[in-house]
């Protein structure tokens, strides 16, 4: 216990440190070599049923293999020239390398944003999203936590301590290596759109309980391979040898921030400048669909959109700890657990 208060004291440092770099200037990472062509990925009928009927769904192959080595070779530049903020989940244990909105930063990861899959399956999943931003996208490389030690206790990615964000949000995880069936994202199926879910199926920041085996779904998955689901879909997940991307999109035109729905663990982090009742825009939520805006883009190059830039003592600080304390995982939250993955 001593030494993991250390950790996250040690921790804590080092992110108010990141803070201050990031708050003079960001490193901006060339693109290691020019992009693929545009993908678009074909969901089925049956996929699309899948989704919508279960929360969550498999896609095989939704990197094809030149946009698979694209995005490893973007990755490894990444971690190559690494960010300061990624030191702290290096010391608390739980990832090789962890780095939020490597859009900011690295041309390669706005590719994958642009030019990549995510946006063509947005717009399938809400075939009424006219325009498409990006809410958050991060990068897991190697979780250091092996199986079955918890990375993540169940939560939902639009909950951050408060309520549910009321609008929709599209969630895309695509590993570059393989991941073995129960060692990847757990979910608990169909408590996406329940507003009964939290109390009924399961509780927030906990273990999974024994008794809702059969309501778990989990594959096996191959380099390329994505998970969708939406943002209130239960889940949970585990460690392994694995670098994955992970993005969250959301109707770029009737998204709207709720001060007390906060939709990310990050929000706070940002001086972005929306206020209660705003829709969700900006350089800081770059439109990625039907393309980029010059103004955006010409912030970002400018190094007007930062890590980090938000209030420091009242609002950064507090949230940091919080984080790293969750981040870290906990006796409770790292509990030994496997799950018998058979499908219903």
């Amino acid at each position: 216990m001593i030494l993991r208060k250390l950790l996250l004291l040690i921790g804590l440092l080092v992110a108010a440190i990141g803070v201050y770099i990031s708050r003079k200037y960001v490193l901006l990472r060339p693109r290691p070599s020019p992009p693929p062509a545009p993908h678009h990925y074909q969901m089925t009928e049956q996929q699309l049923e899948e989704l919508h009927r279960d929360g969550s769904v498999l896609l095989p192959g939704v990197l094809d293999p030149a946009w698979l080595r694209y995005m490893e070779e973007v990755v490894e530049d990444r971690v190559a020239n690494p960010w300061l903020g990624s030191v702290p989940a290096y010391l608390l244990g739980v990832y090789t390398y962890h780095q939020f909105d490597n859009w900011i930063s690295a041309a390669g990861f706005l590719d994958y944003l642009t030019l990549g899959p995510a946006t063509s399956l947005a717009r399938q999943v809400h075939p009424s999203w006219d325009t498409v931003r990006v809410l958050k996208e991060s990068l897991f490389y190697r979780p250091r936590a092996p199986h079955p030690s918890l990375l993540s206790p169940l939560h939902v990615d639009i909950e951050s301590g408060g309520e549910y964000a009321r609008f929709d949000t599209f969630r895309l995880w695509v590993p570059l290596d393989p991941v073995p069936k129960g060692q990847g994202v757990v979910f608990q199926k169909g408590t996406h759109a329940n507003p009964r879910a939290r109390d009924a199926e399961f509780r927030m920041r906990s273990c999974p309980e024994s008794r809702n085996h059969s309501r778990y779904l989990a594959w096996d998955m191959q380099p390329g391979d994505g998970l969708v689901w939406f943002g209130d879909t239960a889940h949970f997940a585990y460690g392994g040898d694995r670098r994955v991307v992970s993005t969250s999109l959301i109707d770029g035109s009737r998204s709207v921030y709720e001060e007390d729905r906060k939709p990310h663990l990050t929000w706070d982090w940002y001086a972005h400048g929306l206020r209660h009742g705003d829709t969700i825009q900006g350089p800081y939520f770059p439109q990625v669909y039907p393309g980029l805006i010059e103004e955006e883009s010409l912030a970002r190059e400018a190094g007007e959109v930062r890590y980090f830039s938000g209030p420091v003592v009242t609002q950064m600080l507090p949230m940091m700890w919080k984080v790293l304390q969750f981040f870290g995982g906990s006796p409770a939250s790292r509990c030994q657990y496997d799950v018998p993955f058979t499908r219903q």
